[in-house]
């Protein structure tokens, strides 16, 4: 059984993710049975009592998980650099960024000032791309554009798009495709939310094809590392192992180390 790197994990501070349990222990656990080697444990600025120092202090307790911090990228700038040195200091490897739980829209000048600084410290970005919600809550302008727009003002800054654009994955591909080494297509969540549906023919096509620019993860607790390792069995059924080691965890480590 191939060991798989997960890019989208969410313990939290309280144990709790919405209905479902979210111990840093129980996700340590469980990945250790489904031969999950890593994961990127993912905090979320202001959800769940987030605290920087009381994150990495967990994330540290357990060898399998890489530390992510959580992060509002529109708070001001003076803040924003303080915040950035003591995530880089405490040994966070990236920091997440939401924009639907920080409220915040990609269009947002605060945001454009933000991707700059993060390039400066060598942290990777990793970027939700599920901007589905309720109707109120929608960006204004479209999505993709919005963070084409936005990231054509950093030219280094290693960026993961977490989901993967989910239901219009393809053009999202076609982003990562067109732009060097800047950008990582994380399959999470989407690989196993819209199982049965045409998208199942769009990752099939992906893993066969774009195995040098896509990662898998589980967006775990929501999703269980079982159906998470049985989903990506199905997809890389009958690849060469050079591919499949690519999407399960080489291309997450270059990245990272």
């Amino acid at each position: 059984m191939i060991k798989i790197f997960d890019c989208c994990s969410h313990p939290t501070l309280t144990g709790k993710f919405n209905d479902y349990n979210s111990t840093f222990k129980s996700l340590s656990s469980t990945m250790k049975k489904n031969k999950i080697y890593k994961a990127c444990a993912m905090g979320l600025d202001d959800f769940e009592k987030y605290d920087h120092i009381k994150f990495i202090n967990q994330c540290n307790k357990y060898k399998n998980l890489v530390p992510i911090a959580g992060i509002n990228p529109i708070k001001n700038d003076a803040k924003i650099i303080k915040e950035l040195k003591l995530i880089k200091k405490l040994g966070f490897k990236g920091v997440k960024l939401h924009n639907r739980i920080s409220n915040f829209d990609l269009s947002n000048k605060k945001f454009i000032s933000f991707l700059k600084l993060l390039e400066k410290t060598n942290l990777v970005c990793l970027i939700c791309c599920y901007w589905h919600d309720d109707i109120s809550k929608y960006q204004k302008n479209d999505f993709l554009h919005s963070l084409i727009d936005a990231f054509k003002k950093v030219k280094k800054l290693k960026t993961i798009l977490v989901h993967g654009g989910n239901v219009r994955l393809l053009e999202f591909a076609e982003l990562v495709r067109s732009n060097n080494t800047n950008f990582l297509l994380d399959l999470s969540m989407t690989m196993i939310k819209y199982e049965g549906s045409s998208i199942d023919d769009d990752i099939k096509f992906l893993f066969k094809n774009f195995d040098e620019r896509i990662c898998v993860g589980s967006d775990h607790p929501e999703y269980s590392h079982e159906k998470f390792r049985e989903r990506f069995n199905f997809f890389s059924k009958g690849l060469t192992l050079k591919k499949k080691e690519n999407i399960a965890f080489k291309n997450l480590e270059r990245f990272f180390f």
